[in-house]
């Protein structure tokens, strides 16, 4: 018998205070609008087009997190042979420390258990404390780091990894 209380956090149940479904192209305004305020709508449009394809093809998904008509979080799993990658996570800055970032890796790493993939990994950027010591309180640990451009230049990018195996 498992003890539960050895388990690591990402592997539980999601406890979230608001709702958590899949993404899908009508989202693409209130995406906008709650999370990703710099970023033209097409591009949003064409991330989650592809998305979607991912999901088709069962090899992901991407989900929100929302309070009302308000999209608050994103998340999502792309599967790669044997591990998958959580990416985008985004929690909007009103929200954060309510629990929405755990239950969206939770909901994420739930669906790699069913889709029987190997392991989960994450990248946080070195200069987002914040994110890694969530992602270490969830049980996920430092398997190796790289130099990425996120946007405003190359910074070392920190990449985390749970291996699900024994939750199948």
């Amino acid at each position: 018998m498992t003890n539960i209380e050895n388990l690591p956090l990402a592997t539980m149940p999601p406890n979230c205070p608001y709702i958590l479904r899949h993404v899908n192209v009508k989202d693409v305004a209130a995406l906008q609008t709650g999370l990703w305020q710099q970023r033209p709508l097409e591009d949003i449009e064409d991330f989650i087009q592809r998305v979607a394809k991912f999901k088709e093809q069962k090899r992901g998904l991407g989900i929100v997190a929302v309070h009302g008509d308000k999209i608050v979080g994103y998340g999502q799993v792309t599967n790669w042979m044997q591990c998958a990658e959580i990416s985008d996570l985004m929690v909007s800055p009103q929200y954060r420390s309510q629990g929405v970032g755990t239950a969206i890796i939770q909901y994420l790493t739930h669906y790699s258990i069913e889709e029987k993939i190997a392991c989960v990994e994450l990248g946080v950027a070195e200069s987002n404390p914040r994110a890694y010591k969530l992602y270490r309180k969830l049980g996920f640990t430092e398997s190796y780091k790289l130099e990425l451009d996120l946007g405003d230049g190359r910074e070392p990018v920190i990449y985390l990894s749970l291996d699900i195996i024994p939750f199948h």
